[in-house]
């Protein structure tokens, strides 16, 4: 945040501890300090080109606090009273004096300086004599010395005069001659059309709105920024919603890739399982050569004779020539046995190992499913269901949190549901499928389960199944495929399995269908 909208900041925040002044409770987390006023929260950040403070009227940061800063914060700052807030006219820096009663009865007084002209932001905490105690951010700082305020040779902001700006052709000039303006207020002063009111204003920054431009407050309209994307009241306004809304999208990118990194793993190891299991397959379909074999072996046992290691034998279901490797340390009823043991062992895994498949296969694309919506996912309402339940404790009710459903009218009295996240998919299974509805999900693809209400139970247009199933093909990874193969059935033909995840379903029979995706209906 550049040098005139701090100043307007810093007013703003002392007319506010002028009733509210005691620090009750700090909290640290993510870059941010939140010290708990009466009414409002004061929040100090320390990440980069974002603004050194702000109040908001709501609690900041939630969770535990993190690091071991806190400490030293909670014993400077904690149950403290801010005196006054001191900013040079010139030099982004702050700083606030602390009064707090030491546990003997003494009152002591500390310095908390920000540093807002260092990326990222420096904190310190300084005695009354402004020697160093902690500091944050500034790895060459050294603890009992002085804080050193920066030297800047350029000319101080208020010795400029409206004529002056006629002799620079450029905010860049006008940068490098005076200090204390940044390039947003160099270039609006040079563009300004009455210099002689909008100089007095900013170097008075006395009452100024919460105007934001992409991300980035000022106190007032800019006129070389265009028309703002919206006004706040003040400055801690728009400052609290601007950094709110970034820390949740940033606690939103978290999840989402730890959920998505979860999932690339599961999924591998399924198709790792697939694999095995397919091999096994290929293992089972020899049953039938191996008893074709022991058929021949019976219908030659006198030719057998114990130490041979082949024999060569016509085959009695056809007019191949089996070659048939024997054991010599075997008797020939032996390796008969032997065969006819192995054949109706494989013959017996065979349905196991199919059935098997199946399940891994669903499973897999139930997490293909859950991978896609990982992907789609715009906020951690969309997550829900991938993301790991926490304990109730005893005694208390579960939450019970809002599945991920959407809902599209469609003609004559029917509607559609579509979820939208794993929750939303299991709720559409487990409450929302009747036995007249029909079921759509995208063949072999990633993708919404899709459901076709059918609430008078009356027959379904083939138009308007049509029409599902182009929905479904619209919320699955297929895009904007020319055609997608859609399956669907009813109720009596899907069924889940406890313990295979929220929106797992199997299917007993379906019927597919090609359409095109449709435009996404919310």
């Amino acid at each position: 945040m550049e040098n005139i909208s701090i100043n307007y900041l810093v007013n703003e925040i002392k007319n506010f501890v002028k009733t509210q002044s005691r620090i009750s409770r700090v909290s640290l987390r993510s870059g941010y300090l939140e010290c708990r006023m009466k009414n409002h929260y004061l929040i100090f950040s320390s990440a980069p080109r974002s603004a050194p403070f702000f109040l908001s009227e709501t609690r900041f940061l939630a969770g535990a606090s993190q690091g071991s800063d806190i400490n030293v914060l909670r014993k400077y700052l904690e149950g403290g009273t801010i005196l006054a807030i001191e900013k040079p006219l010139d030099e982004r820096i702050i700083d606030f004096h602390i009064s707090k009663l030491a546990i003997w009865g003494e009152e002591q007084l500390f310095h908390f300086i920000i540093n807002a002209g260092a990326i990222p932001t420096r904190w310190a905490i300084t005695d009354s004599e402004n020697r160093l105690i902690w500091t944050r951010n500034d790895p060459g700082a050294i603890a009992g010395t002085r804080f050193q305020w920066p030297k800047d040779n350029r000319k101080p902001l208020a010795e400029l005069r409206p004529k002056d700006l006629k002799e620079f052709s450029s905010p860049k000039a006008l940068l490098d001659t005076v200090r204390g303006l940044g390039p947003a207020f160099a270039a609006e002063l040079l563009a300004s059309d009455d210099p002689d009111t909008l100089l007095p204003s900013l170097l008075a920054a006395t009452s100024g709105q919460g105007v934001v431009y992409k991300n980035r407050v000022f106190p007032m309209r800019m006129k070389t920024f265009g028309e703002p994307d919206t006004i706040k009241a003040n400055m801690s306004t728009a400052l609290s919603t601007i950094h709110i809304k970034n820390l949740e999208q940033g606690r939103f990118q978290q999840v989402r890739s730890r959920v998505d990194k979860k999932l690339r793993k599961e999924i591998e190891k399924k198709r790792t399982l697939l694999k095995k299991l397919e091999k096994e397959l290929q293992s089972c379909n020899k049953a039938g050569p191996l008893l074709r074999k022991a058929e021949a072996l019976s219908a030659h046992f006198q030719e057998l004779k114990k130490g041979m290691k082949e024999i060569r034998l016509p085959d009695l279901q056809g007019e191949d020539i089996l070659s048939i490797p024997l054991d010599p340390e075997l008797a020939p009823s032996e390796n008969i046995s032997r065969l006819y043991r192995k054949a109706a062992r494989l013959k017996r895994k065979l349905p196991h190992i199919r059935e098997r498949i199946q399940v891994v296969q669903s499973e897999l694309a139930a997490l293909e499913d859950d991978r896609y919506t990982v992907e789609q996912a715009g906020s951690l309402e969309d997550l829900l269901g991938l993301l790991p339940e926490k304990p109730v404790k005893k005694g208390k009710k579960a939450p019970k949190a809002p599945p991920g459903i959407r809902r599209v009218e469609l003609e004559n009295g029917f509607f559609a549901y579509v979820g939208r996240n794993a929750l939303g998919n299991q709720a559409l299974y487990s409450q929302k499928l009747g036995p007249k509805d029909i079921w759509f999900h995208a063949k072999d693809l990633p993708g919404s389960h899709v459901i076709l209400k059918n609430p008078g139970g009356k027959p379904i247009p083939p138009s308007l199944v049509k029409r599902a199933a182009a929905l479904a093909a619209a919320f699955s990874a297929a895009g904007s495929n020319t055609l997608v193969e859609v399956q669907y059935t009813t109720k009596n033909n899907i069924y889940s399995s406890k313990g295979k995840g929220r929106g797992f379903v199997l299917l007993r029979k379906f019927k597919t269908i090609l359409v095109e995706p449709s435009k996404r209906e919310s």
